[in-house]
């Protein structure tokens, strides 16, 4: 499959294939298929119809699935040891993320 392939040439087989030489990780697969099927859909749109939507349909984009690890709670008595132990002008931003379960990047203040 080229870089100028026929969109009614690529199939299934073909598009899992490039997920599986770009990622080993089955979550990227994953993403990398949502994102073709997204494209695939756009593709088929009734303003573009570069695809034919019954050409659509018949792909079927399958990804195994995976056992997501178990996310691990920190007890109240290690939060707070760590709380203890963080400067003052981080103990605010800390609890917040341990107890409401902001993410770093959600603490960044936003300039206006």
């Amino acid at each position: 499959m080229g870089a100028s392939a026929v969109l009614s040439d690529i199939s299934a087989v073909h598009v899992l294939t490039a997920a599986r030489e770009r990622y080993s990780n089955p979550e990227s697969v994953r993403s990398y298929m949502a994102v073709v099927v997204a494209f695939f859909r756009w593709c088929a749109e009734a303003e573009r119809q570069w695809a034919d939507p019954a050409w659509f349909r018949r792909i079927k984009l399958r990804t195994m699935k995976t056992d997501k690890p178990k996310v691990t709670i920190a007890p109240p008595e290690r939060v707070a040891d760590f709380l203890y132990n963080v400067p003052a002008k981080y103990q605010a931003g800390f609890a917040l993320q341990f107890f409401a379960g902001l993410r770093p990047e959600e603490m960044v203040a936003k300039d206006s």
